[in-house]
């Protein structure tokens, strides 16, 4: 067995994928790529808001909107309908990020 010659002592920042599929009140499927750095949300990209199930009809795109926030969020939508409870699903997503890196 080889011995390490190198440990990681702290983690400065971390990338990973989060969603809301635990959320049992959630009206849309939002996953997103997000940076935590020292303990706060530092970005978020490669952000989705898609119906529940995922599964799109032919006349409609997969993706009702995407987005990212570095620090301030944009916003692309891709419906004419039901952008202000989009954009609401979304702003409740990042408060949950937000409160997810802040976690010890």
């Amino acid at each position: 067995m080889e011995t390490t010659k190198a440990t990681i002592t702290q983690t400065i920042s971390r990338r990973v994928r989060v969603d809301n599929s635990t959320d049992e009140s959630r009206r849309y499927d939002i996953s997103a790529e997000v940076t935590i750095s020292a303990g706060s949300l530092e970005n978020i990209s490669a952000g989705y808001v898609r119906a529940i199930g995922g599964e799109a009809p032919e006349d409609r795109p997969a993706e009702l909107a995407d987005f990212r926030a570095y620090p301030y969020l944009s916003v692309d939508f891709h419906t004419h309908t039901d952008r202000a409870a989009i954009l609401q699903a979304i702003e409740e997503f990042k408060q949950a990020v937000a409160a997810i890196a802040a976690e010890p």
